[in-house]
């Protein structure tokens, strides 16, 4: 895509957001399977042009996983069969049509991406008329919050800012992944002058789990094999696994972490098939030289240099492990 300066992409979309008739109906999606910056981006952002007067909504979730059910902003979800072809369409943290949740994939080519706001690698041109992307914020919700600040009329309040600073903090490994800049704790600082519940949020998020999640880790932890000279870790879930513990595939999310921990690992990965009938999802973590969304190109997927993902339909754990190993020893 073109090499716009983000602060002209940020003018500009604002200039975008503010000229539509108030009556106009926007509506805010991430990607499939939201993590904490999508449901932050997508919640913050919704309240953040709600509190300028306009008429903001969400599609994509129907409810929130449990560790993130203090945010606000619920009310204003919306069923994606209430979907209008006038709608204006922002999609936040995806970049492309194939990590759109599987309900808008068939549906949204007739409404069309009007802004497209995202950190990831990869951007499928002509995906959205304008976007806001920059691959070096540690988050999307980062850029929600320098697009807020640059509309005038942005009133921001703990709301606004815990759903931010979620996204912000979940995507930084709470500020210790090398993702961290001088301008992400700058904008955590004026999150925090907002009235963010910090300790609460932590609580919630990372001190606070259901004991079958805690035997799903165990699972994988059992799984997990290390490889060439202690260099490669992949560990795996499979679909019995997650039937044996009462568990859905989100009761996964961020596993990957512990495979990462393997001391001397360059390259994690973390494989699950939640249900026999779904596709196997990779999570791939990467230390330099690897790079992690080049390696999940290989499979459609894609995300950033050391953190990505793929989603492969119609193949095994065993498959998709098979073909990573390849992958990795053509490297």
């Amino acid at each position: 895509m073109n090499k716009v300066s983000l602060d002209e992409q940020l003018k500009n979309a604002a200039a975008y957001l503010s000229a539509l008739d108030p009556a106009t109906r926007i509506v805010i999606s991430a990607h499939i399977h939201p993590d904490g910056d999508a449901y932050g981006t997508a919640l913050g952002l919704c309240l953040g042009l709600r509190s300028q007067g306009l008429n903001a909504y969400c599609v994509g979730f129907s409810s929130l996983r449990p560790e993130y059910a203090f945010l606000h902003g619920m009310e204003y979800v919306l069923p994606v069969d209430a979907l209008k072809d006038d709608d204006f369409l922002i999609v936040v943290d995806c970049n492309t049509p194939k990590r759109l949740p599987d309900e808008l994939k068939e549906i949204f080519p007739n409404i069309g991406v009007s802004l497209c706001i995202d950190h990831h690698m990869g951007y499928t041109e002509g995906f959205a008329k304008q976007t806001v992307i920059n691959e070096d914020a540690a988050a999307s919700s980062e850029l929600v919050y320098q697009l807020l600040a640059t509309m005038p009329k942005t009133r921001f309040d703990s709301a606004i800012a815990e759903a931010l600073w979620t996204g912000i903090v979940t995507d930084t490994g709470r500020f210790a992944y090398s993702n961290t800049s001088p301008l992400t704790l700058e904008i955590g600082a004026k999150l925090l002058a907002e009235g963010v519940r910090s300790e609460y949020i932590n609580e919630q998020v990372y001190g606070s789990q259901p004991l079958k999640r805690l035997k799903l880790q165990q699972r994988l932890i059992s799984s997990i094999n290390v490889e060439a000279q202690g260099k490669i870790a992949i560990g795996f879930l499979t679909s019995e696994d997650f039937a044996a513990e009462d568990c859905v595939g989100s009761d996964s999310e961020n596993f990957v972490d512990i495979v990462r921990s393997i001391r001397d690992v360059e390259i994690a990965a973390f494989l699950r098939h939640p249900e026999p009938s779904a596709p196997v999802n990779l999570s791939l973590r990467t230390k330099a030289p690897y790079d992690a969304a080049a390696i999940c190109a290989k499979f459609g997927g894609g995300g950033h240099i050391h953190a990505a993902g793929a989603s492969v339909a119609g193949a095994t754990i065993d498959e998709v492990a098979a073909k990573l190993r390849q992958i990795i020893a053509s490297l």
